[in-house]
């Protein structure tokens, strides 16, 4: 089984990042509890605190893409804190190989 590694960054308004790190340690404590899960924390840059980024770490392909089925039918935590401005980029690294999510098409493709 190969692990999946998944990082989402993205930006906060200015001045929201303690409001919405905040809003998601719910989210984040019931995320972990999903079977598969061996990471899941939220960062924040120190040289650019509207900043934002996600770390998630799954024990396989299935576990993760059961976690990120539930994961598009909720509600983002903290969404009034987002700063619409700037593009959300999320990617996943699995078997070596670099996949990005098309929101369009709400799937992930592999980049190369």
């Amino acid at each position: 089984m190969a692990e999946v590694r998944l990082i989402v960054a993205f930006a906060v308004l200015p001045g929201a990042a303690t409001d919405y790190l905040a809003s998601w340690q719910p989210h984040a404590r019931a995320a972990r509890t999903d079977e598969g899960c061996l990471q899941y924390e939220l960062f924040q840059s120190l040289s650019h605190c509207d900043r934002i980024v996600l770390l998630e770490r799954w024990r396989d392909r299935s576990t993760f893409d059961a976690h990120w089925s539930v994961e598009l039918t909720r509600p983002r935590p903290g969404a009034e804190f987002r700063d619409p401005a700037v593009a959300t980029e999320a990617e996943i690294y699995w078997r070596r190989q670099l996949y990005r999510w098309n929101d369009a098409d709400q799937t992930w493709e592999e980049h190369r």
